[in-house]
């Protein structure tokens, strides 16, 4: 029995130092926060009067309904400034570019559709809740993985917007639908 047991701990030891080196701890696990932060010190936002505010987020309302390939492509422009700052809780990008090339990959690999279900503002922060539906490989037959957030955002004077930040879970959104990843997700927070 005992050399069941010392032999249970050298394998978890070696599991444990396995997943240390090939999952490092990220130099600063606080850099998306900080550089937040510090987006939020040096952007100047507009206030937008009623009219353009209103075009704005029906622009960015219809964007995020259904994103598909060919609408990122010919939408994208429309409703982000080309100094976009934009972090979706997985990925910071600052360039339009950028942007457009991350959000057609994702549309292309999953359906995903956005319900607004409220907008709040104050002065030039506005704060949109939403519903996210995400059918991987936009299989009707697929599970829909399906989560709620808040998305922090800033316009420029043009009701283009220059800061997009999100708010979610994506643990609960996207990994705990994975299969493995999911399985140890329940169980840690089963322990916790």
């Amino acid at each position: 029995m005992l050399k069941i047991i010392v032999t249970a701990i050298v394998v978890i030891a070696g599991l444990l130092a396995l997943v240390v080196l090939l999952f490092p701890r990220p130099d600063n696990p606080n850099a998306r926060f900080i550089a937040y932060r510090n987006v939020l010190g040096t952007m100047q936002p507009a206030v937008l009067d009623e009219p353009t505010f209103t075009s704005a987020m029906e622009r960015f309302a219809g964007f995020w309904s259904r994103l598909d390939p060919e609408s990122v492509r010919t939408r994208i422009r429309e409703v982000y400034d080309a100094d976009v700052w934009f972090n979706d809780t997985v990925k910071t990008i600052t360039t339009i570019d950028d942007l457009e090339h991350y959000m057609a990959e994702t549309a292309e690999r999953a359906e995903t559709t956005v319900e607004i279900e409220d907008i709040s503002r104050s002065g030039p922060e506005t704060y949109v809740r939403w519903v996210m539906t995400i059918v991987p490989g936009g299989d009707p037959e697929a599970d829909a993985w399906i989560s709620t957030g808040i998305t922090h955002l800033r316009f420029n004077e043009d009701g283009r917007v220059i800061l997009h930040q999100d708010f979610w879970d994506p643990a609960g959104g996207i990994y705990e639908h994975l299969p493995v990843v999911g399985g140890i997700l329940e169980r840690i927070k089963k322990q916790f």
